[in-house]
């Protein structure tokens, strides 16, 4: 009985210890981030007159060794890493956000002036490398959200 005990614990060690190592291996992505006072900015969360404030977050650490490449419009907006984020301003109309990991997901809404808009992209699993997805949240998530993630660096504002 005991001899059965030594090897379950083992085994677990062992697991704990391929976790651990993994997770020290991989570190996590990083990405150009926005000087602070944008960031502090940006998290007042004052929709601009006339145009629609978007703000494209990811909040998880799922893939977190991964970097995604954001588009809006067919427009690269930059990647993402774990709690990160982007604000967007734009004209109000259809707009199309794209993330692509393992596969490319499209996402199409339409926004209105003087709004404020909170999409979250979601990390899942893959085969190779994670996935994503995109939707909108409510207001309050959204800003919750934000305000735990930094800004990253957008290629729209260079």
């Amino acid at each position: 009985m005991r001899n059965i005990k030594n090897v379950n614990i083992t085994k677990k060690a062992m697991f704990g210890l391929l976790i651990l190592s993994f997770t020290v291996l991989s570190g996590c992505a990083s990405v150009p981030m926005a000087k602070p006072d944008s960031d502090l900015q940006a998290k007042k969360f004052n929709a601009v007159p006339g145009k629609s404030s978007l703000y494209i977050y990811r909040d998880e650490i799922i893939g977190s060794a991964i970097k995604i490449k954001i588009t809006l419009n067919d427009k690269i907006v930059g990647e993402t890493a774990p709690k990160t984020y982007f604000n967007i301003i734009t004209d109000p109309g259809q707009q199309k956000f794209t993330c692509t990991g393992e596969t490319t997901r499209n996402f199409v809404f339409d926004t209105k002036p003087d709004q404020l808009y909170f999409i979250r992209q979601e990390m899942k699993m893959g085969i190779l490398v994670a996935r994503c997805s995109l939707y909108t949240v409510p207001e309050q998530q959204g800003k919750m959200a934000v305000n735990a993630c930094h800004m990253a660096q957008s290629k729209l504002s260079e």
